[in-house]
């Protein structure tokens, strides 16, 4: 029994490839973190308080959310896998200090401490 090292070759080109990114090289990488990615847009009074990435389960979409708070207001963006961003709703005047949520078939929850939970479709608009 030998113990050496091994290596495989996997095929990987049936595989989806959500947040995935090409290299310079050709091969293939995780794509970058969404707050990192982000955060750089924001303009300087604005602070990031949550990003999450949500698979749709019915057209396979990805869609990233973006929580964040700018001159007092708190704002929930959705951004689509081309990076079109589309501000959802005004959720409030608290910074979240921390964000969760939660995916159940095609719907989501959005949830912060001393802000409304929001709910809504993957994709979708978010209601309070």
């Amino acid at each position: 029994m030998s113990l050496a090292p091994q290596h495989r070759t996997i095929n990987m080109s049936g595989w989806a490839r959500h947040n995935l990114w090409p290299l310079p090289s050709g091969e293939v990488a995780v794509r970058p973190g969404l707050r990192r990615t982000h955060a750089a847009d924001l303009t300087g009074t604005s602070v990031p308080g949550g990003c999450f990435s949500v698979r749709t389960d019915t057209d396979d979409e990805v869609y990233h959310y973006r929580v964040y708070e700018s001159s007092g207001t708190v704002y929930v963006d959705r951004i689509d896998e081309s990076y079109a961003t589309q501000t959802l709703i005004t959720w409030g005047t608290v910074t979240p200090e921390i964000v969760t949520h939660a995916v159940v078939g095609d719907q989501i929850m959005i949830a912060a401490p001393g802000l409304p939970t929001l709910w809504g479709y993957v994709g979708g608009d978010l209601y309070e």
